[in-house]
């Protein structure tokens, strides 16, 4: 008698826990085929839109900016190095040198004083 009265609630149970997935599954797809909303909607406090046109447009929009900017600041860049007549090349090579003639010779008379 008591095994049937647990397979009764294990049904019970069950047909609920459908009844109740049909219906978050029908709220949830409903909330995300809503397209004639969407495309109502004015445009976000961010200043892209919410359709997909708007958010394309928007994006493009952000694109050209960029783009623009990237433009100016490698324009000063370039200004900036062909107005310096400075050879950083030379500087570098002879720095480099006295750097590396200076650890040879420590490490050279570091060994004829151990031996």
């Amino acid at each position: 008698m008591d095994n049937k009265n647990a397979i009764a609630a294990t049904i019970g149970i069950g047909a609920i826990g459908s009844i109740l997935a049909y219906y978050g599954y029908n709220n949830l797809s409903a909330a995300t085929n809503n397209e004639t909303l969407e495309e109502t909607a004015p445009i976000n406090e961010s200043g892209v839109g919410t359709t997909r046109d708007q958010k394309v447009a928007s994006m493009n929009n952000i694109k050209k900016q960029v783009e623009e900017e990237i433009k100016n600041t490698v324009d000063k860049i370039e200004t900036k190095t062909r107005n310096t007549d400075a050879q950083p090349d030379k500087i570098a090579t002879s720095e480099w040198s006295k750097f590396w003639s200076g650890q040879y010779k420590i490490n050279t008379s570091a060994k004829t004083d151990t031996e």
